[in-house]
């Protein structure tokens, strides 16, 4: 009965992690879609991890056992998936801070020195910087917000892979 009990509440933190990630994905569209906050690739990259979570435990969703020493593995690897975001969104926020250079397709770059140049700059230029952060709240960025989301989700999958 204890396993069974075991097993229940492994599936319930699957799926509180799977509704993490779909927050943060829906959280992402709506600042796009609603709030017309345009996303730069850096912005799209911190999607990724969300989006492998969800593939990661959405099968979970299926089965009706799910053996506790495969459930430790999965929260391992669920923190490994939060932590490759922390270190996504901690660049994108360190770029957007000028503490590091950014990818230089779409950062302000070198000044051109010629028309020629210039105008070259702006017609390849991407309509959305990487290094001007779209909206802050209470002084953080989105991707400086969304580190901090990714190192608490990474903190728990820790947690929890230690108590399974």
């Amino acid at each position: 009965m204890a396993q069974n009990n075991g097993i229940e509440k492994t599936r319930l933190w699957f799926a509180l992690f799977w509704l993490a990630s779909a927050a943060a994905l829906a959280g992402a569209l709506v600042s796009q879609f609603v709030f017309n906050l345009h996303p730069c690739h850096l912005c799209l990259y911190q999607r990724l991890p969300y989006s492998a979570a969800i593939l990661l435990l959405t099968p979970l969703f299926f089965y009706k056992l799910i053996p506790l020493e495969r459930a430790k593995i999965i929260f391992l690897v669920l923190a490994v998936i939060f932590l490759i975001n922390v270190g996504l969104a901690g660049y994108h926020a360190g770029v957007e801070q000028k503490w590091w250079a950014g990818p230089t397709d779409c950062t302000s770059g070198a000044n051109p020195d010629t028309i020629e140049a210039l105008t070259q700059a702006i017609l390849n230029a991407e309509t959305v910087r990487c290094d001007e952060p779209a909206f802050v709240f209470l002084g953080l960025s989105m991707a400086a917000w969304n580190m901090l989301y990714s190192l608490g989700l990474c903190g728990v999958a820790l947690w929890r892979s230690r108590k399974n």
